[in-house]
This record gives structure tokens, sequence and C-alpha cells, in this order.
């Protein structure tokens, strides 16, 4: 005959911290032969809603599987940044697509697979704007997960006081379940930077340590946009290629040992001074002859 549930009916679970609810969820548990098996629908973790949860798990053998999945718009995921960020990011717009499958078994090792993708993706952090973000990281293992293939991050704009566009990256990315550790490891990295670009295959990062560095080639920078970013009206003909090592420590960074050459023929560097300025050279011979 048909098999009979030997247990079935209605599961809630609601845990809580200081902070608020670490997990609120409403499905429905059954056991059938031995076979365990829940389903929710709707949970929400941290705050952020949206996740649809399925475990099925075999008592007499100990093996199971954990399938986990959230589609949403980016929005959903606030929640989670305003407990867990250290910076102030609001996002704006994007799609979030991630799921999740752990299995386990007596006597293997436990696997465990995620997959995430955001699409247009749109925020401010700190004061500075992105915009048109593309995410795709898929990690494996356990507890050490580690990206396969590597992971790929774009953005079409980010404006940080002065434009870079076109940004694309590859990196090796791992974190640890067990320590949280997260270490990144630059592959590849490319975006436009006053009408010229900047590419760097050598860039790292490490969570523990709070240390990074990258290593910048710049090509083909138009000076006269650099020298835009001054309030004073500085005008220049002139291109710049050059390397930019930087360093990163606890937050603070630092350049050592960068080298920024004009390229030939060169140009010029013309200043036109304010009125303040112009009536302090009028008074001055010599300084007027600074600028003619």
């Amino acid at each position: 005959g048909s098999r009979q549930p030997v247990l079935h009916g209605g599961l809630s679970l609601d845990a809580y911290d200081n902070t608020g609810s670490i997990l609120r969820a409403e499905g429905d548990l059954s056991i059938v032969d031995e076979q365990l098996v829940t389903n929710f629908s709707n949970a929400a973790i941290f705050g952020a809603d949206g996740f649809t949860v399925n475990l099925q798990h075999d008592l007499q053998h100990g093996n199971g599987i954990l399938l986990a999945q959230q589609r949403n718009t980016i929005l959903a995921l606030q929640p989670l940044l305003h407990r867990f960020s250290a910076t102030r990011t609001e996002l704006q717009s994007g799609n979030w697509d991630s799921s999740l499958e752990m299995a386990w078994a007596q006597g293997r090792e436990t696997s465990l697979s995620v997959l995430l993708t955001v699409e247009d993706l749109q925020f401010d952090a700190e004061g500075y704007k992105f915009d048109g973000g593309a995410i795709n990281i898929s990690l494996d293992g356990w507890p050490n997960l580690s990206s396969s293939p590597a992971a790929t991050l774009s953005w079409e704009t980010i404006d940080v006081g002065f434009p870079m566009e076109d940004v694309s990256m590859a990196f090796d990315f791992a974190i640890s379940a067990d320590t949280g550790e997260v270490r990144l490891h630059g592959k590849q990295l490319a975006l436009r930077l006053f009408d010229g670009n900047a590419v760097s295959d050598d860039f790292a990062w490490d969570s523990v340590s709070k240390r990074g560095h990258l290593s910048l080639d710049l090509k083909q920078l138009s000076l006269n946009q650099i020298l835009a970013l001054e309030d004073e009206k500085l005008y220049s003909t002139g291109r710049l290629n050059g390397s930019v090592p930087i360093h990163i420590n606890r937050g603070n960074l630092s350049i050592a040992s960068g080298i920024v050459t004009a390229i030939d023929p060169g140009g010029f560097i013309r200043y036109e001074p304010n009125a303040a300025i112009q009536a302090t050279m009028e008074a001055n011979a010599q300084m007027t002859v600074l600028v003619e």
C-alpha cells in the first residue's frame, strides 16, 4: 500500500538575539519511512525575506540534503547590510538570485555549493556611487569554500569624486565557515579612468590581517582631466603613463615607489588665477612672471 506518514504537521521557527530577528520561518514537516522532510516557502534570515528552504534527511542512514534559494530585488537585503556592514550603504536597485545546496552522509565529507548572481545593481556607500553592477560567484567546499571558476564583478560607472567607467574584475574568492576569514586574490582588473585606462593582474585582500595590495598600470591618462579636479583653473594637453602600487593596512592606504611619466611629445600646463590671486600678482612683479 501507499506509505503513511508517521508525523505530519506545521512548523514555525522564530529565533532572536539582542539585535533582532535571526530566523523567521513557517512551513511543514513530515516523517515517512524514516525520511524527514521539511519545507519553508518564505523564510526570513536576519530580516531578509523571500528564502525558500527544503530539507530531506534519512533518519536511519544519516544522509541528507538541504536546498535553499532566494530570488528577489536587492532591496530585500537592506536589513542584512544594516546589521553587518560597517559602512553606510543604501541599496537603490538590482536583482538578486542565490542558491545553496548542502549534502551530508555518514562516513563522507559534507559538501556545499553556493551560487550568487546580481544584476543591474545600484547603491551609494559613504557618499560614493556605484551604478550598473553585476556579480557572479560560485563557491564550493566545506568548511572552507572557494570560487570555481573565478568570481567576476563589473560596474558601468563608479563615482568616488571622479568617474571610473567600464570596470571589470575577475578574482579567486575564499571564505572559511569556521572562522569567517575572507581572502581575495586578483586575476584581472580593467577600467577607464581620466580618458585613459588602468589595468592590474596583481591585487589581493585578507580579512584577518586586514591587509591587501593593488598594483595599477596607468595608460594614456589625460592630465587635463586630472587637473580639472582642482578648484584652480589649470589646463594641459599632456597624457601620462605609469604604475601605482597601492598598499592597504587596516583601512589605511599608502602608495610607495609609484612612477608616472609624460608621454612624448609632452604638452603644456596653463594656469588662470582667480581674481584674488590675480590682484596679488599684479602688485608683485616677480609673481607676475610665473604665469606669463
